[in-house]
């Protein structure tokens, strides 16, 4: 997944269900006008940021919950 400079990054979730949150906060953000469009890795990197910064919290592993 894209950082917020697009650039690829890799992100580790606790488990399949809290990375489907996570995928389904994201593009209900598209879908409920929070985020325009994700024209490119930088605009997709933001948005899910925003999500990330939002919703998750990283234990000391890196871990996303």
């Amino acid at each position: 997944m894209p950082n917020p400079a697009g650039v690829p990054t890799q992100f580790t979730f606790d488990n399949t269900a809290t990375f489907q949150g996570f995928i389904l906060l994201h593009e209900l953000g598209h879908q409920m006008g929070v985020f325009g469009q994700d024209t490119d890795g930088a605009t997709n990197g933001a948005n899910s940021q925003a999500v990330l910064d939002n919703c998750f919290s990283e234990d000391a592993q890196g871990v996303l919950h």
